[in-house]
């Protein structure tokens, strides 16, 4: 993806994923609080990704930390690797997250959350670092304080001289206190 591409297709996404929201509205549960708020939540999984360019997308692993406010406002952290065992490169990725927690239905303990993460991406074979943005959902399950999760999340990533896209995959479990 390269030049107003790339805009275009950033406005396209923020367009599909407001209009998501806008159908999500009427489900969301108003007198109920998500479970998430007022707690530390960290989380370790599985990630899988692919996109216009293979050689930084594939299997890896998937981390967070992050917190929700009484508001429900989240932010937090999360990492991803995707390490290249037969390839001779690897690609890593660290992304601040704002969201918000919206409790579905009648069940505080089943949270959506949509993202914004902007960060830093660095391929390991020529050593390129440059500029993340990953809009995303996330679908939490509260067990106690053991979380389930789930987060699709669409990445745009600037590594000299392209833009590259891809889509991220990652199922994790964490707790949450």
């Amino acid at each position: 993806m390269r030049g107003k591409t790339g805009a275009v297709s950033v406005v396209r996404l923020a367009a599909a994923t407001f209009g998501f929201l806008v159908l999500l509205m009427p489900g969301v549960a108003r007198a109920e609080v998500p479970v998430t708020v007022r707690t530390l939540q960290l989380s370790i999984g599985l990630a899988v990704g692919g996109g216009d360019d293979d050689d930084l997308w594939g299997a890896g692993l998937a981390g967070g930390v992050g917190y929700t406010f009484p508001k429900p406002v989240y932010l937090g952290i999360a990492i991803d690797a995707f390490p290249h065992e037969k390839r001779s490169s690897s690609f890593g990725e660290v992304l601040g997250q704002v969201g918000y927690d919206f409790a579905t239905g009648a069940d505080p303990q089943l949270v959506v959350r949509p993202t914004i993460g902007m960060g830093v991406g660095h391929v390991a074979q020529g050593s390129k670092t440059g500029p993340v943005l990953g809009p995303g959902l996330t679908l939490m399950l509260a067990a106690s304080v053991i979380l389930f999760s789930a987060e699709v999340r669409y990445d745009l990533v600037y590594l000299s001289p392209h833009w590259h896209q891809g889509g991220v995959a990652s199922f994790g479990i964490g707790l949450a206190f």
